[in-house]
């Protein structure tokens, strides 16, 4: 796609070949969010599934309706530059700074659930990561905008205690839903919450 936030990133869509440096970049989000929110090492433990998480990712970006980019770090960048570009710097394409993947495809455990379906059509933003120095730069919002278009009906789901997320999609037009459920598996004891917009 190419620069955002005045040239600082670089935003390029995903391919299923960028699955394993997608999901590695996903589990070090992990570690840095929920660990100081959930328990030390919560982001550790997701780590014994990461080859389950690069096979379902690399399904995810495959299909039709997926919306996927990740973000790298301009090194050309200057803040006093109104507008960098990459001429004479080396992006390191090994290494993202951001995510972020959308679809309309509902999750089996949704459905095991119990949770009433959305609306036809509507977005799913499946993740939405950044590290953690990058926070404040704008590049959260122009990953978000590059998922989800404005006013598209959209969901998303978010771990209860993030507080910070929670402020994020709400500046975006997401209203919190209830109940509150516990979450599954390795993502216990956090709980979650579905997030929507145009419901």
């Amino acid at each position: 796609m190419g620069f955002i936030c005045e040239g600082r990133y670089i935003i390029e869509p995903l391919v299923s070949g960028d699955a394993p440096k997608y999901i590695d970049l996903l589990l070090e989000c992990m570690s840095e969010t929920y660990d100081p929110l959930i328990a030390p090492g919560y982001g550790a433990k997701h780590r014994v599934n990461r080859e389950e998480m690069i096979a379902r990712a690399a399904e995810d970006f495959a299909r039709v309706d997926a919306r996927a980019f990740l973000a790298y770090e301009n090194p050309s960048w200057e803040p006093s530059v109104s507008l960098s570009c990459a001429v004479g710097g080396q992006v390191d394409w090994d290494k993202p700074v951001g995510l972020v993947l959308s679809h309309c495809h509902v999750a089996d455990w949704e459905h095991k659930e119990g949770i009433d379906d959305p609306p036809a059509g509507a977005r799913k933003l499946s993740n939405l990561y950044t590290l953690a120095r990058t926070h404040g730069t704008g590049l959260g919002t122009a990953l978000f905008e590059s998922a989800i278009y404005p006013e598209e009906v959209a969901y998303a789901w978010v771990i209860a205690e993030n507080k910070h997320a929670i402020a994020f999609y709400e500046r975006h037009g997401f209203q919190l839903e209830q109940p509150v459920f516990n979450a599954l598996g390795l993502w216990a004891p956090a709980h979650s919450q579905r997030m929507s917009r145009g419901f």
